[in-house]
């Protein structure tokens, strides 16, 4: 009897310690893909890999793309004050080439990404290079929007 009351109560304490929260794992990521001459550019496959997984977009007629704020419920165990990875990634394919951008990655507690936004504008190049140069460049969201 008492070899089964001790890990119970130990269970009961560690479950009692943790939180439940409602917090952002996707932040809202808006952007615009421009071509080498600085023209919208329509129908670029993008992807955003967060902590909330994967979300794909086309660009629309004036080269603009958006993904919303992800969020959701979760129970954790709070170990110490940086105990959560997040990031959120870009990945941009054409028909021709493959582009990768890191928009965020930040370390810090489950509360770290709430609130966040981030504009992108992507200027693609005209040929192909290897090694691919970096194309995107963070910015704000009205910057985006703005144009």
């Amino acid at each position: 009897m008492q070899t089964r009351f001790w890990p119970g109560l130990m269970l009961i304490t560690l479950l009692q310690s943790g939180c439940v929260t409602y917090y952002q794992n996707q932040p809202v990521v808006e952007g615009k893909m421009l071509d080498s001459h600085g023209q919208p550019l329509a129908g670029v496959d993008v992807t955003l890999t967060s902590n909330a997984g994967e979300t794909s977009v086309l660009s629309d007629s004036n080269g603009r793309f958006s993904f919303p704020a992800k969020h959701e419920w979760t129970f954790f165990l709070p170990i110490g004050p940086i105990d959560w990875i997040h990031r959120a990634d870009l990945h941009i394919r054409t028909a021709t080439q493959q582009y990768d951008y890191s928009v965020a990655g930040r370390l810090g507690n489950a509360h770290e990404m709430d609130g966040a936004a981030f504009g992108v504008i992507c200027q693609l190049p005209a040929t192909t290079e290897t090694p691919p140069p970096e194309v995107c460049h963070r910015t704000g969201v009205n910057t985006v929007k703005g144009d």
